[in-house]
């Protein structure tokens, strides 16, 4: 036991007569020469896990990591991940569940990075936690469960389901239901785990990342125009993009609504355009495939391919007028207090416009439809799209995104 903590203190920098009291505050485990006999003829067959939720920050200071390719990544179940791979002997299999994160964040980059070098299969099944979840009793529990095939030099293949959602009373058939397609290529997928879950999706985001598409960003202003966009970053069944800002006050005093971000236009014509595909299904789609499925970011968007042609339609600027008055026609004016988390009395009064985009979904269908023509989706394709996730966009009723400050 002295020979394997003095071994490791070594490779941590601890001093020999420091070997005992480190080994008492840090109860180091060192895994060649714990299970020598495994590691020594290849590695374990099989790895299963929940690794740690935690970012590597929160822990930094009782113990630091040396050696790890992830660590940029910054959470600790990448680098548990890491380690895995680093365990398993050649052909081995390794499956953990991890955060949401995994399949798109660039943080996870070097995550995703090392699983495809090291593996021969990769499985990648998604979940939501809404409105069933995993884990009872937890919020933001969003999750990933991987498997993979350890082998560096062989074909590689790798699967991803759609993004699961699901009704709790069907927790105990969800795995059985569970089906797969094959993965983008690593350039299509612009190094994500697509969650695409269908042949028909997977063609719909083929297409959106033709190389003859531009990206959106292309045409936003890096300066503030008289022409706008604000969206909502709160993205979950439905985007929130209004031309303009709609209504919000704070203590009386109306002004721009928390947690939303400004995308500037030339003029009025590709800014309705532009607000007519953000609302969109296909667009929809794309977040759901490359996105956090919570959070809409300024990345996000700027990559989402499109034809030049389709923001020069001028249906669908007629569209996004005949949306930007339905949205304001539908909704609710709501109020709500936030209180100070130290004292509990109320800080601050809010009243903003809360939109139901289901009541608009009939435009927003009109839109893909013109989409449709624009991007050369099939029949199929433009049905799946209509229809994606709509079980759960048109039953859902989204939280206000509103936090106590």
């Amino acid at each position: 036991p002295t020979r394997r903590s003095s071994d490791l203190s070594g490779e941590y920098g601890i001093k020999k007569s420091g070997v005992k009291k480190w080994k008492e505050s840090h109860k180091p485990f060192h895994w060649f020469c714990d299970f020598y006999r495994i590691l020594a003829s290849g590695g374990f067959d099989v790895i299963i896990g929940n690794p740690p939720w935690k970012e590597y920050a929160e822990v930094k200071e009782s113990y630091q990591l040396h050696g790890y390719a992830t660590e940029s990544c910054g959470n600790l179940h990448g680098m548990t991940t890491e380690r895995a791979i680093n365990l398993a002997g050649d052909l081995g299999r390794i499956s953990l569940i991890v955060q949401l994160p995994l399949t798109s964040s660039s943080r996870m980059n070097t995550v995703r990075s090392m699983l495809r070098a090291s593996s021969e299969f990769i499985s990648v099944i998604p979940f939501d936690d809404r409105p069933g979840k995993l884990f009872d009793g937890l919020e933001h529990c969003r999750s990933v469960v991987f498997t993979c095939k350890k082998h560096e030099n062989a074909k590689k293949s790798e699967v991803v389901s759609r993004y699961q959602r699901w009704p709790s009373e069907a927790r105990p058939f969800l795995f059985s239901t569970i089906s797969f397609v094959p993965s983008l290529s690593e350039e299509s997928s612009s190094k994500h785990f697509p969650k695409t879950g269908s042949s028909e999706a997977r063609r719909v985001i083929e297409k959106l990342m033709n190389s003859t598409n531009s990206a959106l960003g292309i045409f936003l202003s890096s300066q503030p125009t008289d022409h706008f966009i604000f969206y909502q970053e709160a993205t979950q069944y439905w985007v929130k993009a209004t031309v303009g800002l709609p209504f919000y006050s704070k203590n009386g005093q109306v002004g721009s609504p928390a947690h939303g971000r400004y995308l500037y236009l030339r003029d009025s014509i590709i800014t309705h355009a532009v607000s007519a595909v953000l609302n969109s299904s296909l667009f929809y789609l794309y977040f759901v495939a490359f996105g956090d499925c919570f959070h809409l970011s300024g990345s996000l968007v700027s990559n989402f391919g499109i034809p030049s042609s389709a923001l020069a339609d001028p249906r669908l600027t007629d569209l996004s007028k005949e949306l930007m008055a339905d949205l304001k026609r539908n909704s609710v004016t709501k109020t709500i207090t936030t209180k100070d988390k130290k004292t509990k009395t109320v800080k601050d009064t809010i009243s903003y416009a809360e939109f139901d985009a289901r009541s608009s979904k009939s435009i927003i269908d009109k839109v893909d439809c013109v989409l449709a023509e624009h991007y050369s989706f099939t029949a199929a394709e433009l049905d799946m799209i209509l229809n994606f996730d709509v079980k759960f966009r048109l039953g859902s009723d989204e939280e206000a995104d509103v936090e106590e400050e």
